[in-house]
């Protein structure tokens, strides 16, 4: 998908512009020396690695003490690919130094005749051998910096280099599933609910909350509720949401009821709802004192009071508005040309349209040629990503088409567009980095991987993954006969994390009877 984080084509010109330096000046020896010292661990590692770290991983004691140190650098939601790619990191090191160490003791006199570092020969093969350095510098800088900052993979000099990601090289492969795929996720998901105006339904979601609340408020008799007089009086006799948003002094009313009546059950609702409250407070004018039935004539209302909004809006408050204001001009801007294309009037036709078209191969694929055509001129990032979104569908329709419809379009696409690589090699089952990052992923919500890899998971492993492949008793048994042969940590999460998500109990797939079914396999 677009990117446009740092163009990582600037980090790969100044590695390798650097190493051609350092070749040239190193001679073919020298040079030899660095790129083997850097290659031949990758090489040991990939045949002895999986065998040390099964062997680690079989340690409790090891594993009790490196789970505390992971949870001391705070890696605790990667506790697993921290242990393993410190472990890989260290077995590396120890070939690394071997190596040197090795050419150390080889005396270099011994070599000169052949490979005299001062001649221009030598250094230009120098710094042709640095480009192998260069290669390897260059994903495993990628992979350090796609966690902490924006960096652009898909530039072209880089989408060319990440394309040649291979097994041998794990932390390329790693780099793959941990952050290329999950940016693409992300990204096929925020464009299509972009052009959904799905953003609307959240924003009205929250209106619709403040208002609910402000009429629950307002039925609540805050009197009987309320323990303390000194609470009851901050309410000045008002019962709605203004009446909880103002200032005694400086500090907010609902603050200081929450304070005085700490041990009062009865007041749950103000500490479960105070942030959504004061984080929308400047909204609450527009909101509560207009019909929002109508989303566009509501957005209007809102651009016209963004000045007043932004003002009496807290940090996040303002962070939202800004957003939000964002989205609505994207809305204005763009609607007469996308209800023009499906030839609605308006947005409940539209949103109805796009669920018709999702569902019918033909209108989708004639959607996709008019929006090609119709936004041919247009390079703003959401239809950048669209149009990338367009070609990799049309590129990858046969596998697209191949797999289950209950899988959801980003990871359907992404699923489709490494088909072979997922569904038919699985070489990833091997190869520890990738396992335990995989394993990781399926035992924390809060990974952005959770939502993409439970469902990789549950439909290889149930064999469902195909069109039309119906969930059987014989798939669960499937399931946890994977399981055991992965070898994953804390299985039985894995298994909760998975079965217990409403996306899987639809029809074809997990009903009663196999949640039970599962249930009896699980915790026998």
């Amino acid at each position: 998908m677009t990117n446009y984080g740092i163009n990582f084509d600037f980090i790969i010109l100044i590695i390798v512009v650097f190493e051609l330096v350092l070749g040239a000046i190193r001679g073919i020896y020298n040079q030899t020396q660095k790129t083997i010292a850097l290659l031949v661990p990758i090489l040991l590692n990939y045949f002895l690695f999986p065998l040390v770290i099964n062997f680690l991983f079989s340690l409790k004691g090891y594993m009790g003490v490196a789970k505390v140190i992971v949870t001391i650098f705070g890696l605790s939601g990667h506790t697993n690919l921290a242990i393993t790619l410190g472990n890989y990191v260290l077995l590396y090191l120890v070939f690394y130094f071997l190596i040197i160490y090795l050419f150390k003791i080889i005396r270099r006199r011994n070599l000169s005749y052949f490979l005299d570092d001062k001649k221009p020969v030598s250094r230009a093969i120098g710094a042709f051998i640095s480009l192998g350095t260069s290669y390897i510098l260059i994903f495993i800088l990628g992979y350090l910096l796609s966690p902490i900052t924006n960096v652009n993979q898909k530039s072209p000099v880089s989408n060319a280099i990440v394309t040649q990601t291979n097994h041998l090289f794990e932390v390329s492969k790693l780099n793959e599933y941990q952050n290329l795929h999950i940016d693409d996720y992300l990204e096929i998901n925020e464009t299509r609910k972009q052009f959904s105006f799905g953003f609307l339904d959240d924003d009205f979601e929250i209106y619709y909350e403040l208002r609910n609340l402000n009429t629950t408020f307002e039925e609540t008799s805050w009197n009987e509720v309320l323990e303390k007089d000194e609470a009851k009086k901050l309410l000045l006799g008002e019962k709605d949401l203004f009446a909880f948003i103002a200032k005694n002094g400086k500090k907010y009313v609902i603050d200081q009821i929450i304070k005085l009546e700490k041990d009062n059950p009865k007041i749950q609702i103000l500490k479960d709802n105070r942030d959504l409250i004061i984080n929308y407070q400047a909204y609450l004018p527009v909101i509560l004192k207009n019909d929002i039935s109508d989303k566009e004539q509501t957005i209007n209302l809102i651009i016209a009071s963004k000045d007043d909004i932004y003002n009496n809006s807290n940090r996040y408050g303002k962070m939202a508005l800004e957003k939000s204001l964002e989205n609505y001009q994207f809305y204005l801007d763009h609607k007469t040309k996308l209800f023009y294309m499906l030839e609605v009037n308006n947005l409940l036709e539209y949103e109805q349209k796009l669920i018709v078209i999702s569902e019918d191969r033909e209108l989708l694929n004639q959607y996709f040629d008019k929006f090609m055509t119709v936004f041919a001129s247009e390079n703003s990032y959401y239809f950048k990503n669209a149009k990338t979104i367009i070609k990799q569908y049309q590129k990858h329709e046969e596998e697209f088409l191949l797999l289950n419809e209950n899988i959801d379009f980003a990871s359907r696409l992404i699923f489709a567009c490494n088909y072979k690589e997922l569904f038919v090699k699985r070489t990833w089952e091997k190869r520890p980095l990738l396992k335990v990052y995989i394993n990781d992923a399926l035992l924390n919500k809060k990974i952005n991987g959770f939502e993409l890899y439970t469902q990789y998971i549950f439909y290889l492993y149930t064999n469902t993954y195909q069109k039309d492949v119906v969930l059987t008793e014989a798939g669960i048994d499937l399931f946890f006969e994977n399981l055991d042969n992965i070898k994953f940590q804390s299985q039985i999460v894995v298994y909760e994390n998975i079965f217990q998500q409403e996306r899987f109990k639809t029809v074809g797939l997990l009903n009663d009877d196999l949640i039970s079914y599962s249930g009896v396999k699980a915790y026998d």
